[in-house]
This record gives structure tokens, sequence and C-alpha cells, in this order.
């Protein structure tokens, strides 16, 4: 975890007497009437700490969460972050799926979307849903950007469209500091909004309000 698991749970706490209720990535995909003052809790990479720490902090407030993980390293290290950090084993992800956690696509092997090609955009995308089958975990059809990075040029952008659209995932997530609208035109460009270990109850109030703090 980025945040230190005191403010974390800090925040929790903030957020469940403020009314805030978790959503499922399985309720947003399918459009549900999700009500005022809900959200989606969702984690990216899959680290260990998350299994230690964060999960159970966020049972004890009652909310729920989806982690997308790199098939390639989970049970393994990090490779992205210079290596060292623990991950989340299989038998740990299915663990946690009974106990609710949903779990997503991080692509393949944390691998940099922008301006990749369409073949292997292909490529990654049937690796890591085949891997899923095979390692037999629940996947919940989302896709998390690695890094967040998301292509730039309006080409790019139009061909990531279109492999999403030929492919079983139904959502797939960008770092943006705006709220998610459902449904919407765009699913495989969905923006998420970054919450920080800095950000205090007031940054969290304008975060779920605005999706950004800078106007």
């Amino acid at each position: 975890m980025n945040t230190p698991p005191d403010v974390f749970a800090a925040q929790l706490q903030h957020l469940k007497r403020a009314g805030w209720r978790s959503a499922t990535m399985t309720d947003l995909m399918h459009g549900r009437n999700l009500g005022r003052r809900r959200f989606v809790v969702s984690f990216d990479d899959g680290y260990q700490d998350f299994a230690d720490t964060a999960w159970p902090l966020l049972k004890t407030y009652g909310y729920t969460a989806i982690n997308f993980v790199v098939p390639t390293c989970v049970g393994g290290e990090d490779t992205w972050d210079g290596g060292g950090t623990p991950l989340m084993s299989v038998d740990t992800l299915k663990q946690l799926a009974t106990e609710g956690l949903e779990i997503g696509l991080h692509g393949w092997a944390h691998e940099d979307w922008d301006a990749m090609p369409e073949d292997t955009m292909r490529t990654l995308l049937a690796q890591g849903l085949t891997w899923f089958q095979d390692s037999g975990l629940p996947l919940t059809p989302a896709f998390a950007y690695p890094g967040g990075k998301f292509p730039r040029r309006a080409s790019d952008r139009s061909t990531l469209a279109h492999v999403f659209e030929a492919s079983p995932l139904q959502m797939a997530f960008r770092i943006g500091s705006s709220l998610a609208q459902v449904p919407s035109k765009r699913p495989w460009a969905m923006c998420r909004v970054p919450m920080e270990g800095t950000d205090g109850h007031w940054k969290l109030r304008v975060k779920l309000r605005f999706g950004r703090t800078r106007f």
C-alpha cells in the first residue's frame, strides 16, 4: 500500500460516517441502480500487503474492492518498481475471492499500452484471459491500464476501442481526474479517481463529488 495503514483506516472511517457505501465492479458493469454515495474501490498490481492489511480494513468497515493483477508476476515480485515487493499468490487470490474480492486484469506483464500495435494488444489480452482460465481464478471482466498509461493519439485510441469491443472485457480503466459516467460511450476509457495517502477528509469529500481537487 502507498497509503499508511492508519491513514487508510481513518479514510475508511470518514467515508463510513459520511454514509458512503461500496459497490462491486459487477454492479457498475451491469448498470444497476447504485443510488447516491456509492463508489467502487479498486487496487492495482496484487501486492501481498493488500491481503495482509488493506482487505481486513475494508472488511472491518463493510467495504469490498476489485484488485487488478499482473498474470506473469502473480506469486512473485513486482518488476516495474525495481522489484523486491511480494505479490499475492493464486491461492491467496482464490481465498480472497471466496470472501468477496473481485479480480481484474492489469495487462500481461505490466506493459505500457500507449502506442501499442493492434496485434500486440490482442495477443496480450488473449494471454491474460487464458491465464485466468488456466489458474482457476474468477475473472471480473474489467481491465486497468498498467501505470494508468492510456493512448494519447486519436488513431491509437480508435484501435484500442476496436480491440476491446471484440473482447469479453466490459470496461477498461485509465487514471483520470474525473468521475466515471455510467453508461459510458467509451467503456474502454473509463476514468478512476486516485486516492492518496495525503488525502484528508476535505480532499476526500471534494474528490468524491468532483473527481479532482484542482479547478
